[in-house]
């Protein structure tokens, strides 16, 4: 039995019968012997002669066989000179494609015609689009060089338990990054781990899929439930990108949302910043709003402005309306990161108010209430917590909060980095009280008159370190 032709030409030759019928003793006979005469033949007809005759020879009463060669053709998957290749030629590139070096035993079981149909369904260049709507959110040459920019630092997280089978995920952005260690840091979501009775897994597995189809494993660092925030540690076997983080985004603002899947396929969406009433739950009146059509795998997404710049990251479900994604702006997302890094903990005072601002008001209600109390901007208090601090001092529903420590800040996430800021004081200063006093001036609509108030606040640790040992 003759050995098996290893060459591609070979191959050709062995499903064509062409080569040497007997031996040749001398000049141009002997190279007869070598795959190029093999696959030539002595005569050296014309190109397209040959071309012809091999198509011909090559036919076969299988009609698999000619369907497969159909198909590879149209691929334009040829041998040397432009031949076609035999079907042990087609099944090695298959091969190759499929990540071999040659088709496995199953494969070759397998129908010849299914195994390139499957090759022909993954080439990137040819399939579908998995999320067609990335397309008509992205559609500019611009647009598809910053989205595809900051996509670098986007990632998916994916919780998997013992059995091994990813039970849920989430997307995250890659907020560290050290080069001589090769290890990332990964802010992503915690209702991936966790829910309001805190971890649901002690020690979560953790696997972080990232762009380059990578799976790395994570180890949890520390999350917050108040924030609904986690950071995660992997080690990578290549650079990881940290994006360019941006300044908070602002209502009416056009921005990005991008997200990855467990196999690491981007998927993006365009929204604005809508003007939404606040927050049901309590203390997250910082929460911004997204109006626009969601992705899979919202929760932890990188939101982003037209520059590329990170302004927020996104959360599926933050309020009953469907209408809505949350945001939480980026310079809260950076400000905990910060204090968690140096303290070890996240310090936020509690003042017991539910607040939503003057902004927020349609354009009527804000006229009336700038022509009969001359107010044009602050917080209106929608709700005092029963017993605090605050309703003690006569803090009511309807009252308006005009500034807090002599600062006309008058959005909810600049009125929350505020409170950071005292939190990171507090802890700085290594006091041994556990309040800090935050005063306001707040307007009385139904005296017509402005008060100034001292309100002491208690701190308390919104972030949770998670043992590694």
């Amino acid at each position: 039995m003759e050995p098996k032709p290893t060459s591609l030409a070979a191959a050709s030759a062995e499903v064509t019968g062409e080569g040497c019928a007997e031996p040749r003793s001398s000049g141009r006979d002997a190279a007869c012997q070598t795959d190029h005469d093999l696959f030539l033949g002595p005569a050296e007809p014309a190109p397209a002669t040959k071309r012809k005759n091999f198509e011909e020879q090559s036919m076969t009463t299988n009609p698999e066989e000619d369907e497969l060669r159909k198909k590879a053709k149209q691929l334009g998957w040829s041998g040397p000179a432009g031949m076609p290749l035999s079907v042990p030629g087609i099944l090695e590139e298959a091969g190759l494609v499929m990540g071999t070096s040659e088709t496995d035993e199953e494969n070759r079981q397998r129908d010849s015609t299914a195994i390139l149909s499957e090759i022909v369904t993954n080439l990137p260049t040819l399939r579908n689009p998995k999320d067609p709507d990335t397309a008509e959110a992205v559609a500019s040459s611009r647009d598809k060089a910053i989205v595809m920019a900051a996509a670098r630092s986007v990632v998916c997280v994916s919780s998997v338990p013992l059995d091994g089978k990813v039970t849920d995920q989430c997307s995250g952005i890659v907020v560290g990054w050290n080069e001589a260690t090769m290890v990332a840091r990964v802010l992503t979501c915690f209702r991936l781990i966790g829910g309001v009775d805190g971890l649901i897994d002690p020690k979560p597995k953790l696997h972080v899929h990232l762009p380059n189809k990578a799976v790395s494993e994570g180890q949890l660092l520390f999350y917050s439930e108040h924030y609904d925030i986690a950071l995660v540690e992997i080690r990578a076997d290549a650079p990881l990108e940290i994006p360019s983080f941006g300044s908070s985004p602002n209502y009416g603002q056009e921005v990005f949302v991008l997200t990855r899947d467990s196999e690491s396929y981007l998927m993006a969406r365009h929204g604005t910043i809508s003007w939404l009433d606040n927050s049901d739950v309590w203390g997250r009146d910082h929460r911004m709003f997204l109006r626009g059509e969601l992705t899979m795998n919202s929760d932890g997404g990188a939101v982003i402005d037209h520059d590329g710049n990170v302004v927020g990251m996104a959360f599926d479900e933050f309020n009953d309306s469907s209408d809505g994604t949350g945001i939480l702006a980026v310079s809260t997302i950076l400000g905990c990161i910060e204090m968690w890094m140096k303290f070890s903990r996240i310090a936020r005072p509690i003042h017991g108010l539910r607040l939503r601002t003057i902004e927020m008001l349609n354009v009527a209600e804000k006229e009336r209430i700038y022509y009969d109390y001359k107010i044009n901007s602050g917080y209106i208090v929608n709700e005092v917590e029963t017993d605090s601090t605050a309703e003690k001092l006569g803090i009511r529903s309807g009252d308006v909060i005009v500034s807090f420590d002599k600062f006309g800040i008058h959005s909810l996430p600049r009125l929350e980095d505020l409170l950071l800021s005292l939190g990171w004081e507090f802890l700085h200063s290594r006091s041994d009280s556990s309040t800090v006093d935050l005063k306001f001036e707040v307007y009385d609509l139904v005296g017509r008159c402005t008060r100034s108030i001292t309100l002491p606040v208690e701190l308390c640790d919104a972030s949770l370190r998670v043992r590694t040992r």
